[in-house]
């Protein structure tokens, strides 16, 4: 089976600070992996360029022709004065849904995020449950690599079962890339693990 993404000899610096070097791995259908590292080890950067957000210094990324990715920023950006449902609607204008179509994504997402009314405004969200907003507006487009940078931090309870529910269920229609601080955040959603720091990539175990 065709990996969905290929990452070739892939660097990244910051004037003299080298985050990391010569990076290579792949990303095939059905696999949740793990990354993690200390702050400053590259780790959001990593992803962000995998998300077509940054640009390499070196190195390539191939990717599955077509290949849709969703992306979870540490931080979300959301209009506050919107409604939970206008919030994503708004995301979903390019996604070339019918409404009918749109409509119905939506309210499914906030309703197995326990969204109990689609008229709320953001900013009567708690941090968490803007986390899990934005968790439900990454899996809008039902992509088939789901990119999340700390998607843990800063969700409740109800949240991170959300969160691991929507990764456990990936496993059918897509893959999934998540990064974290520590190794307990993925023993219940990743079957690989992978360590960024010094500069290089390990992978402790399958």
């Amino acid at each position: 089976m065709a990996a969905l993404l290929q990452v070739q000899a892939l660097g990244k610096a910051f004037g003299a600070q080298e985050l990391f070097r010569e990076l290579r791995f792949g990303i095939e259908p059905g696999d949740r992996i793990g990354l993690i590292g200390p702050n400053g080890s590259g780790k959001s950067t990593l992803l962000r360029i995998l998300a077509g957000l940054e640009t390499p210094d070196s190195g390539d990324i191939v990717l599955q022709k077509g290949l849709g990715i969703g992306y979870l920023a540490q931080s979300d950006r959301f209009d506050d004065s919107q409604s939970l449902y206008a919030a994503l609607e708004t995301a979903g204008r390019g996604l070339h849904l019918g409404e009918a179509e749109l409509h119905i994504r939506i309210h499914t997402l906030l309703s197995r995020a326990e969204f109990a009314d689609s008229s709320q405004r953001v900013a009567a969200l708690s941090g968490g449950l803007r986390k899990r907003l934005a968790l439900c507006r990454a899996l809008l487009s039902r992509p088939e690599l789901l990119i999340l940078d700390e998607p843990v931090d800063g969700l409740d309870f109800e949240g991170t079962e959300f969160l691991y529910d929507r990764i456990n269920a990936y496993r059918d229609t897509g893959s999934v890339l998540m990064s974290s601080h520590v190794a307990e955040s993925f023993t219940r959603c990743c079957d690989h693990l992978y360590v960024l720091d010094g500069g290089d990539l390990s992978r402790p175990y399958p």
